[in-house]
């Protein structure tokens, strides 16, 4: 297996980034779904992913308030993929894998876009930050989620929660 350097992101406490192909979920992955790149079809495919968590037994919320951070993380994600990444070319498609472990479960999601370099997001809280209209998805996703590792130059996204 190719080792794999990552290094933190500077203002984000959990994300990490690398270049390298992205390894295999750490865990099963018990559910795999695609959608084309359209932000119509965003807030569908989040609700029925959160149903099938909860339903099958894989995510247990102990209030509604971390359902919807969940359920924030997962949009934020996905949107960035649909938007930044495939530039909201609907014959891209996005990929989402639930995965569930021992430690941890989580999602991960690909594009099929140019990449990006996760290093350079604008902290949300930042002077230039503040006065932007978009960015703040990877912050959520940061103080939500226990890690958010990017990967294949930001294609490919891990939000993990550890157990």
């Amino acid at each position: 297996m190719q080792s794999v350097n990552i290094v933190a992101i500077e203002g984000f406490h959990n994300v990490t980034s690398s270049c390298t192909s992205a390894p295999p979920p750490p865990g099963n992955v018990v559910w795999a779904r695609e959608m084309p790149s359209d932000t119509s079809l965003l807030s569908t495919f989040v609700v029925r992913t959160m149903e099938f968590c909860k339903c099958e037994g894989l995510v247990v919320f102990t209030s509604s308030e971390e359902e919807n951070q969940l359920a924030i993380c997962l949009r934020e994600a996905l949107e960035n993929a649909v938007q930044h990444g495939n530039g909201n070319n609907f014959s891209k498609m996005v990929s989402l894998k639930f995965f569930t472990g021992h430690e941890s479960w989580g999602f991960v999601i690909r594009d099929q876009g140019a990449g990006f370099d996760p290093s350079s997001i604008v902290q949300p809280t930042s002077n230039e930050g503040l006065l932007r209209e978009s960015g703040r998805g990877v912050g959520l996703m940061s103080h939500y989620m226990d890690s958010v590792e990017y990967f294949e130059n930001g294609r490919v996204v891990f939000l993990t929660k550890h157990r």
